[in-house]
C-alpha cells in the first residue's frame, strides 16, 4: 500500500504545475526555488515509494510460498514469483523509461499508477494462511 500510494504522489507532482518547480526563464538565476510544500511532498512519496518496495519485494516470495506444503509446489511458486518480478523490472527499464523519455512524464507515472492499482486490486481479496491446521481468510476489500 505504501508503494501504491507514493506512485500516485509522484503521478500528482507530474500532472499538478503547483506541486513542481515552474521552469526557469531565461537566464538560471531568474528561477524560482522550488518551495517547502513541494519538496515535502516529493520526498514523501520517494519515501512511500521506497519504504513499500523495501517491505513487500522480498517478504512477498516467502509469504506465497508458505501457502504451499509440498515442497515441489513451493519451488514452482519461486520460479513464477521470480519470473514475473524480473519480467516486470525488463518492461519498467524499457517501456516506461521510453514513455516517459519520449512521450511525457505524465503519461509514464500514470502508467506505473495504474500498473499499481491493477496489482493492488488483483492481491486485495484473500490471502489463505495454513498454520496449525486452521484456515485464516484475511479479507482486505469489501466484496
Amino acid at each position: 500500500m505504501p508503494n501504491s500510494l507514493g506512485i500516485v504522489l509522484l503521478a500528482l507532482t507530474e500532472t499538478f504545475n503547483s506541486l513542481k518547480p515552474q521552469p526557469c526563464v531565461k537566464e538560471p538565476e531568474l528561477c524560482q526555488p522550488t518551495s517547502k510544500p513541494q519538496h515535502a511532498i516529493l520526498y514523501t512519496a520517494i519515501a512511500l515509494a521506497t519504504i513499500g518496495v523495501g517491505g513487500t519485494r522480498y517478504t512477498m516470495a516467502t509469504m506465497g510460498a508458505n501457502q504451499f506444503e509440498n515442497p515441489k509446489n513451493q519451488a514452482t511458486y519461486f520460479n513464477w514469483f521470480f519470473f514475473t518480478l524480473y519480467a516486470a523490472t525488463v518492461v519498467s527499464i524499457t517501456a516506461i523509461v521510453y514513455v516517459e523519455g519520449n512521450v511525457s512524464w505524465r503519461l509514464g507515472f500514470g502508467l506505473c499508477t495504474i500498473a499499481n492499482l491493477i496489482g493492488l486490486e488483483k492481491e486485495s481479496p484473500a490471502l489463505v494462511w495454513r498454520k496449525q491446521g486452521l484456515l485464516l481468510w484475511a479479507w482486505w476489500s469489501d466484496r
